[in-house]
Order: C-alpha cells, then sequence, then structure tokens
C-alpha cells in the first residue's frame, strides 16, 4: 500500500503510535487532532491513566511524528489541566496558544477553581487574521448550550471546533491527519469542508460510529 494515496478518506482501526511509524515523512498537510488528557476517561481500548512520566513519554513519542509526517504543521485541542498543555507545549515550544472559553458554568474544578476554556496550541500560521481567544464555541459538558450528539463518546470534540481550525490553517483539499480519531469528528469536519481526511482509532466501535457519521448528509 501507497501512503498516503491508498488511505485518504478513510479511518484505521489500530494503534496510532503504531501506524504512524510507518508513515514516510511530509505526507500530510496538517495534523488536527484533540488527544487523551490522561484524566482517566474510559475509552475502552484505551486507558486514560497513565502515570505522569508514562504519559509525557507517551506524548514525546506522538509529536516526534507529527513533526515527521506533516513537517510541524500541528493543530492540537488539550483540555483545561496545566500539566497537560505544559507537557505538550514543552515539545512544542514554537506553538502558539488559543483559548477557547466555555460558556456555561462547568462542575469540572482544580484547586477550587472552575474550568472554564480549552487550550488549543497551533504551530500553524492562520489563513485569515483572526483573535486567540474564541467564545463562540460549545463544548460537551455545556448542558443546554450544547446541540450536538454526543454518539457515545466521553470526550467528544465540538464539530464547529474542528471546522473553524481547518479553515484557519489548511488549503482546500488538504490531507488533514487524526491520528486520535474518536467518533470520528475531524473526518465529518472534512467532508462538509471538502478537505481529504485520514484518521487512526483504537477502539473498533468508535471506528463504527465515525463510519455511520460520514455516510450522514451534509451537516
Amino acid at each position: 500500500m501507497n501512503w498516503p494515496d491508498d488511505f485518504i478518506n478513510k479511518i484505521i482501526c489500530g494503534d496510532c503510535l503504531e501506524v504512524m511509524k510507518k508513515m514516510p515523512n511530509k505526507c500530510v498537510d496538517l495534523i488536527l487532532t484533540d488527544p487523551p488528557y490522561n484524566v482517566k476517561k474510559d475509552y475502552q481500548e484505551y486507558k486514560d491513566n497513565l502515570k505522569p512520566k508514562e504519559y509525557l513519554n507517551l506524548v514525546n513519542k506522538v509529536i516526534y511524528e507529527f513533526k515527521r509526517i506533516s513537517s510541524n504543521k500541528m493543530v492540537v485541542v488539550l483540555g483545561s489541566k496545566s500539566e497537560i498543555l505544559r507537557g505538550w507545549w514543552n515539545y512544542i515550544p514554537d506553538a502558539k496558544l488559543i483559548v477557547v472559553k466555555m460558556g456555561a458554568i462547568s462542575n469540572n474544578k482544580i484547586k477550587n477553581l472552575s474550568l472554564q476554556y480549552h487550550p488549543v496550541l497551533t504551530t500553524v500560521k492562520s489563513n485569515k487574521w483572526m483573535p486567540d481567544l474564541w467564545s463562540d464555541i460549545r463544548w460537551p459538558g455545556e448542558g443546554y448550550y450544547f446541540n450536538e450528539p454526543r454518539y457515545g463518546h466521553p470526550a467528544m470534540t465540538p464539530l464547529k471546533l474542528a471546522k473553524r481550525c481547518i479553515i484557519l490553517f489548511s488549503k482546500e483539499g488538504s490531507i488533514i491527519f487524526d491520528p486520535f480519531m474518536g467518533s470520528g469528528t475531524v473526518a465529518r469536519a472534512c467532508k462538509d469542508l471538502k478537505s481529504n481526511f485520514i484518521g487512526i482509532e483504537i477502539n473498533p466501535e468508535y471506528c463504527k460510529i465515525a463510519e455511520k457519521r460520514l455516510a450522514q448528509g451534509v451537516l
């Protein structure tokens, strides 16, 4: 099989690190992903409860492959825990921080401070002027304000966020790569925006959900 032609607009069921090691240099135009944050979410096939050093070691290996296959062109959506943001940012220090503000009060809190934002790290220059504080994206957990289906996934990326990142940080027709595909949000966004995608997801059930989302009409 030839990378990337034989894999364009397909979801690969497997371990992303093992798959990425087989991918050639500079074979995708952009990585857009929302990885596990090591906060004990139940992803079934992957347990999100590594020891801190193990998690950072995994992040280091993943980012090495990110840089190699994308020429360091990536957008990474992260959680609000400072050690997670710091861990990823240490490995991509040239990344720009975008703060995506939550609209509703979150029940999650650290040191008695309610979590009200999600950070996004990007190493790619935006296609147009845009402030680095986004306040019009709704997230799972915001109750009435989040009107997207959840698809049985414990940590969904908002479709609106995925589409905005594709529009700002890639060109139409680009190959967008998501190694933590989950329920297929990035793939769905690419289809709607006429971009190409390659996705990897370790959980076969989530792969089936993503394929069903792709089979739907334009959202």
